[in-house]
């Protein structure tokens, strides 16, 4: 007997088959990968030191991320290392004066030097950033009390990666008895120190003297960033045969520190003052009393390459006296008083300005070649609160409450 099977057109047939490719053929289901966007911190690249319920607080604007500044409620001086990664603190508290060095990328921080509220302090690094060294007396700068130098090494910083933390050795005395004032690490690893009447370029391991120089008549004394050179204005009685009496003369020098003798930089009939150098110490800046002028004082220039000066702001060419030249880091801004306002000038051949905003700062800080921290005083005087100034014409104050130091932000 034959079996029969249901025929192509057969409604069972055609169910059979759809269970069976349900079954077989449905591919799998798909969840689609969720891309997870990490979105950028939206605060300003700004790191700023601010004054906050009575002490001080490291903060990356970036990030709202902060670190408590311990042991001070005022900064005395905040030197960055040269290569950025690493910031030396010396603060005041009520009954300490205390130097921190902080790392910049991850806001670290750590206590190398704490002494007496009555110490005086003084900061230099190594021009490689992987040495600080402290200077600490009381007393004046030409009577100074007890005190010393210490230094401590940088084992990692500089060429580190940005998540590698800063890591200190130990700190260590130099050694110094008569030396208490560090003015610079020079390239060679070696200290420029001062005592009381005398300098000293020194080993920085048992503070042998390599060197010693005269210091009494000395005043004013700027060093070159790389320790290379110090200028400084010497006075001393000269006897002027024609008024038959000895006069005082203040002569301005630069001195490589060396066997060479100094070079004259301006003499005393156009009374130089206040010497600074360029970032670069390519330059170094002052200002003069025209001798055949009004008695309005003016700022110049002398350019280490070839010994030569140069008026910045020419004589008669400001309403008032021109006094405090401060050079920019990395470009031709420079800034200057005007009878005690701060104007700037953009690079040669540019008209000096008044900074931006209602009223001239009290002070200020560089924050990078074309900006600058301005403070105003007194905050609890209703004037104006620190801001970040554009030196550029047209430009408006970006307040930044608090703050009074800032820079770039590193990381």
């Amino acid at each position: 007997m034959s079996r029969r099977f249901p025929s192509p057109a057969s409604p069972a047939l055609v169910f059979l088959l759809a269970l069976l490719w349900s079954a077989c053929a449905a591919p799998e289901p798909v969840t689609a990968p969720v891309d997870v966007v990490e979105t950028e911190p939206e605060g300003p690249a700004i790191d700023v030191i601010a004054a906050r319920d009575g002490g001080l607080v490291y903060r990356f604007l970036r990030t709202g991320e902060e670190t408590d500044l311990p042991g001070g409620d005022r900064l005395e001086q905040a030197l960055p290392a040269p290569q950025g990664h690493a910031l030396a603190l010396w603060t005041m508290g009520p009954d300490s004066s205390r130097v921190h060095v902080l790392d910049r990328r991850t806001g670290a921080i750590r206590q190398v030097w704490v002494g007496p509220v009555d110490e005086r302090v003084s900061l230099a690094w190594s021009p490689d950033g992987r040495r600080l060294v402290v200077g600490h007396h009381t007393g004046s700068a030409t009577d100074m009390g007890p005190g010393g130098i210490v230094r401590v090494d940088i084992t990692s910083a500089g060429n580190a990666p940005d998540d590698t933390p800063l890591s200190l050795g130990g700190v260590k005395d130099v050694g110094c008895s008569a030396s208490k004032v560090v003015l610079a690490v020079r390239p060679d690893g070696s200290l420029l120190v001062r005592g009381s009447d005398n300098l000293y370029v020194v080993e920085a391991d048992g503070c042998a003297t390599l060197q010693t120089i005269d210091a009494r008549r000395m005043h004013s004394i700027s060093v070159a960033p790389d320790g290379r050179r110090l200028a400084y204005i010497f006075r001393e009685l000269v006897y002027n045969r024609q008024a038959r009496a000895y006069e005082p003369d203040s002569t301005l020098y630069v001195s490589a520190l060396d066997d060479a003798e100094p070079v004259k930089v301006i003499g005393d009939r156009y009374a130089p003052r206040n010497p600074v150098w360029s970032s670069d110490g390519t330059q170094l800046g002052y200002d003069v009393r025209p001798p055949d002028g009004d008695g309005r004082r003016t700022v110049s220039s002398w350019t280490v390459a070839d010994g030569q000066s140069g008026y910045i702001v020419p004589p008669g060419a400001a309403a008032g006296s021109v006094t405090n030249l401060r050079f920019a880091p990395g470009s031709a801004v420079v800034a200057f008083q005007v009878d005690g306002e701060w104007h700037f000038r953009g690079g040669p051949g540019t008209f000096m300005q008044p900074f931006p905003g209602a009223e001239s700062p009290t002070d200020f800080v560089w924050f990078d070649g074309t900006r600058v921290l301005a403070r105003y005083g007194d905050q609890g005087s209703g004037i104006a609160a620190p801001a970040l100034l554009t030196l550029a014409p047209g430009t408006t104050p970006e307040p930044i409450p608090n703050a009074v130091w800032a820079a770039p932000d590193v990381r």
